[in-house]
């Protein structure tokens, strides 16, 4: 026994007189061996996980973790010293230099097992709904993954780049294809199924589908689900009739859903070129590619509905690549189609015209500024029932200045006191825009480009008013992965980062990289597209998580017989009803019958006496509790029900020969507080 310790403390001695590299090998062995044993114990006990992230555990798994490590440091050791004698063999006999020494096997084992540092990381995250417990855990559980693939990457010795082959070449054109090809094939279905189980709504997918359906029957920008029955209530997007054409292939909202996810898809492409011409890397505008689809905020905008809004996504990556390609003819048609896309894209166009200044191209920064100024003043003033840039809410126009309710006094309106608000109370406005869920949407929308859009120190300008937007916004949309304002920044966000990867001395915390530029942009793609995989695993809407949702509803990915069987009744139900006929709906309802010149919403007031009555009974209002109700209508004799589904679906028709029942008026807050006073 005493033998034994003293060979214990002696061995403890010679440990202390070892050399920092020594003691890192150890270290390294130590940690890169243990690694997968606690992956592999994690990924076969992930019931356990929350417990043990809690540290609520018994003593048995705490044994069993223990062990599994231990198993696994031996197990590394194994290796190593397999590797060992293998180099020892293969040596030349005749000579003793060329023999490696331990310490050089283990630093050539860790070059490469150093990613065995990942796969805790990539483990944990399994955890259940740790995404939505510790979202900045699970941000940092990714960061960690993707920063050992980082510098595993970096360190890799750089070749000299021999004339590209022709399978370098088509190999990562072709993979990205395939890319957008299964990003197509899966957020259309997923968007489909969503909308088959009847969760989609009114707003906005009721809205564009009808906007569709006018705008190819050239009744322009008509729509009776808004106010004043056109769509310049709210905004000025005449793009929607140039890709009109399109919905009369197959008409109906599942087209305009296809359409948005080609749409989006197709930013791949300008962004897959402009990042072989700025870095001469096609694995690397692969590596951006699959970033690009994978990225939450993308798949977020894709999947809530449909919104011109997103149309601007391909069309502002096309025309930051057009510019640095000086291609000023192609540039100026994309600008005026993102002109087209919505009357404030104007302001992202100008931002685009700044950003032209800023890097030397003077006349086309100030044709662009002019041009979108322009634009935007002729369609605010001679088209818009309302000229200012937020709008009054009126029975003509919607109003946007509740966006930004904390930032306006209460009983203001518009962009000046805003302003006004930014100028007078910097405090304020600042602690509004440092809360947690904004810096958390700041984390999920730039983490996955690993912050890399911030150094690009000419191209910020593109970012500084969709951020402000998003940022100054009280309205919880703005600032969410969910809808489709990731679009005001996102986009550019995408194209800055080869721009920051071809130039890193631009930024003075990047300029140590200049002199390694090929490792660094190879390392920032690769980074940039793990990254994105692993949040948009926790918070994308490819995978199943906790966090994700379409919009305002959680997305639902699965579509059983009771759901086809109700989806196939209310197919013939809508086409039981004749084309040039008015319906009214229930909100859920609408975008399956919005294909069509009158439609309305039920139970909105104007929706009462129309031909056909589309309901939901089971269906409660959101704006309360009430359920759907039809029986005074179909009591009366004015509706009779054509058709009922056993969940609660029923379509009606009106009786012009039976006048429709007196509607009970509602009493005001006012009357129900005199009444409650009057009992008191």
């Amino acid at each position: 026994m005493k033998a034994r310790a003293l060979a214990v403390l002696d061995a403890l001695a010679k440990a202390g007189s070892w050399s920092w590299d020594q003691r890192a090998r150890v270290g390294g062995v130590l940690a890169c061996g243990a690694a997968p044993g606690y992956a592999w114990w994690m990924l076969r006990n992930r019931d356990t996980l929350t417990a043990l992230a809690d540290n609520r555990v018994k003593a048995e798994v705490t044994n069993s973790i223990v062990a599994t490590v231990v198993v696994s440091i031996a197990l590394a050791l194994v290796g190593i010293a397999a590797v060992h004698l293998r180099a020892k063999r293969q040596a030349p006999a005749d000579t003793t230099d060329a023999t490696p020494g331990l310490g050089e096997t283990i630093d050539r084992c860790l070059r490469h097992g150093v990613l065995a540092l990942m796969l805790p990381a990539i483990a944990a995250l399994t955890t259940p709904k740790l995404e939505t417990s510790n979202p900045w855990f699970t941000l940092a559980l990714a960061g960690f993954a993707t920063g050992v693939l980082v510098v595993w990457c970096y360190r890799l010795p750089t070749r000299e780049r021999p004339p590209a082959k022709l399978w370098q070449v088509h190999a990562p054109a072709l993979l990205s294809t395939l890319a957008v090809g299964f990003y197509i094939f899966q957020i259309s279905r997923l968007a489909l199924l969503h909308h088959y189980n009847l969760t989609t709504s009114t707003h906005d997918l009721g809205i564009y589908d009808n906007l569709f359906w006018n705008a190819s029957h050239g009744n322009g920008l008509r729509s009776t689900l808004v106010k004043g029955d056109t769509h310049l209530a709210a905004h000025f997007d005449p793009i929607l009739i140039l890709l009109s054409p399109f919905y009369r292939i197959s008409p109906g909202a599942h087209t305009i859903i296809v359409l948005q996810t080609v749409w989006i898809a197709a930013g791949a492409v300008p962004l897959y070129l402009l990042v072989v011409r700025k870095l001469s890397s096609h694995w690397a505008g692969f590596a951006l590619v699959v970033s690009y689809l994978a990225h939450p905020g993308i798949q977020g905008a894709n999947l809530y509905d449909f919104h011109s809004l997103s149309l601007a996504i391909p069309l502002l990556m096309t025309a930051v690549l057009l510019l640095e390609t000086g291609a000023s003819k192609s540039y100026a048609v994309t600008l005026l189609l993102l002109l087209l896309v919505r009357e404030d894209m104007s302001l992202l166009s100008a931002a685009l015209g700044v950003y032209a200044l800023v890097t030397g191209r003077g006349r086309v920064g100030v044709l662009t500024i002019l041009a979108s100024i322009a634009y935007l003043g002729v369609v605010k003033l001679a088209m818009m029932p309302d000229a200012g840039l937020l709008m009054e809410s009126t029975d003509h126009s919607y109003g946007y200045s509740t966006y930004f309710g904390y930032l306006i006094p209460k009983g203001r309106s518009g962009v000046s006191e805003l302003l006004a608000s930014l100028i007078s109370n910097p405090v304020f406005v600042l602690r509004s825009v440092m809360t947690e869920d904004k810096l958390l949407y700041l984390a999920r929308c730039f983490g996955p480009l690993l912050v890399l859009p911030f150094f690009a120190r000419p191209g910020r300008v593109l970012l500084v008013y969709g951020l402000g937007f998003c940022l100054l916004g009280t309205k919880p949309a703005l600032f969410s992965l969910h809808f489709q304002y990731v679009t005001l920044h996102t986009p550019f966000a995408f194209v800055l980062v080869p721009l920051v990867l071809a130039d890193p001395a631009q930024s003075p915390a990047l300029a140590r990289f200049a002199a390694t530029q090929v490792q660094f942009a190879r390392a920032g793609a690769l980074g940039c597209a793990m990254m994105s995989v692993l949040v948009s695993w926790k918070y994308g809407g490819l995978v199943e998580n906790d966090s994700f949702q379409a919009g305002y509803y959680t997305l639902v990915r699965t579509y059983d017989e009771e759901a086809a069987a109700r989806y196939e009744w209310l197919r013939q139900a809508a086409d039981a009803i004749p084309p040039d006929a008015s319906v009214a709906a229930t909100d859920h309802l609408v975008p399956h019958l919005s294909g069509r010149a009158m439609i309305e919403k039920y139970p909105d007031a104007d929706a009462r006496g129309l031909d056909y009555l589309l309901v939901d009974r089971a269906r409660r209002r959101r704006s309360g509790p009430s359920l759907i109700d039809v029986k005074p209508l179909e009591t009366s004799g004015a509706y009779i029900v054509i058709d009922e589904h056993p969940t609660g679906l029923v379509l009606l028709k009106r009786d012009p020969s039976v006048p429709l029942p007196v509607e009970k008026p509602k009493k005001s807050k006012k009357t129900k507080k005199t009444k409650k006073s009057k009992q008191g």
